[in-house]
């Protein structure tokens, strides 16, 4: 926490704070009161200074639902550079801990976590689109009875409407089939390194029981935004010295952690905004400029965090609202409390660039297993009854 008497008068206090920890941790604390570094960070300032206007600006328009603070979070998929970072809805706002950088807290991501685990089973080859998942009252382990958001449930469904609609159920079926170590470990191969030990987890990690900072799921979603290459976020691209030397430049080393096949299949369907209509209706995830994005929302028990995260091939953006004494807030779910941050920033950032589409793997095609048209993993496992 920082001590709110500090006066910080950098333009972006939370990303410059964020920096100087670095350098911190990289050359010690005396190094910036005498080195003369010239410090170069992946920092876009148009892309910062729209993301904040978005988180205040929705934040204002929520408090009567009880929220007081959100958080933005923007990186490029294809370098892991973080382009921008709103840590709090106001920096100067000490009824609302705004100096407090949320976007590095723990905080649970509900069901923002499910594309993880359904692109794990596809890439096992445990399920392919046409599986038929359970949506039906049914209790796991003996005590373990997980019902959808809306109370109702649909009895047989495919990958897409449970994936699409976030459907609790079969998710828990996918996790199951998966094994919770698994998931977890995947889970980290994405970015996700906040996640705590297998151990500390049970079924319910699928619906977001965990906790997870907001940096960590947005670098976990920028890999699905990759092709499930991984890119480690960073912030700074080279360092220079008071001679002129450069005595650091990052290095980009994407590592593949998934397969692509898989994780096109699960970009396909957090992108088909017909497919998620029975939940969300047919706009709240929508972007206003018909631009292709995968996206998916998140909520916890009693409106504690309401996220969304969503990615194109070249931006990556999460965005979280809620309280920072982790109170309830009033009904706030994903799609309502933090999708218009999200859909402003994306609109925004990449307004006057080119329209992009997921490149599909030849790996995928279109066909028809278990009755249901859709794409298909070549080669992966269907099971029809």
């Amino acid at each position: 926490f920082v001590d709110p008497k500090i006066n910080i008068r950098a333009i972006y206090p939370h990303y410059s704070l964020y920096i100087k920890q670095q350098i911190i941790d990289m050359y010690g604390e005396n190094s910036l009161d005498i080195s003369g570094y010239r410090v170069f960070t992946t920092l876009d300032p148009a892309i910062q200074d729209l993301s904040e206007a978005a988180v205040s600006r929705q934040v204002s328009k929520l408090q009567k639902n009880n929220v007081s603070n959100g958080v933005a979070v923007v990186m490029n998929p294809k370098t892991g550079g973080l382009l921008a970072m709103v840590g709090s809805a106001d920096w100067n706002n000490d009824s609302i801990e705004g100096k407090f950088n949320v976007a590095l807290s723990y905080q649970q991501p509900g069901s923002s976590f499910k594309p993880f685990v359904y692109a794990r089973a596809l890439e096992k080859n445990l399920i392919n689109t046409g599986t038929p998942l359970d949506d039906t009252s049914k209790t796991f382990l003996g005590n373990y009875s997980p019902k959808n958001y809306d109370g109702r449930f649909r009895g047989r469904v495919g990958l897409r409407r449970a994936l699409a609609n976030s459907l609790n159920v079969p998710a828990v079926e996918v996790m199951q089939k998966v094994g919770v170590e698994d998931a977890v470990n995947f889970a980290k191969s994405l970015g996700l390194k906040s996640l705590g030990d297998s151990s500390d987890y049970g079924l319910s990690l699928v619906l977001g029981a965990g906790e997870v900072t907001p940096m960590d799921m947005t670098n976990a979603y920028s890999t699905l935004a990759n092709g499930g290459l991984y890119n480690e976020m960073y912030s700074i691209e080279k360092i220079v010295d008071k001679y002129g030397q450069t005595i650091y430049a990052h290095q980009n080393t994407p590592v593949r952690v998934a397969n692509e096949n898989a994780v096109y299949i699960i970009s396909d369907i957090l992108s088909d905004n017909r497919a998620r209509q029975e939940v969300f209706g047919p706009s709240s995830l929508k972007l206003d400029s018909g631009r292709i994005a995968a996206v998916k929302t998140g909520t916890t028990d009693s409106y504690r965090d309401a996220w969304t995260l969503g990615y194109t091939p070249s931006l990556a953006v999460g965005v979280w609202v809620g309280n920072n004494d982790n109170a309830a807030m009033d009904s706030v779910a994903g799609s309502l409390g933090a999708a218009p941050i999200w859909k402003e920033i994306v609109d925004g950032a990449l307004k006057n660039t080119a329209m992009e589409n997921f490149s599909r793997p030849a790996g995928v095609y279109d066909g028809e297993l278990c009755g249901v048209k859709d794409l298909y993993i070549q080669g992966g496992r269907s099971v029809c009854n």
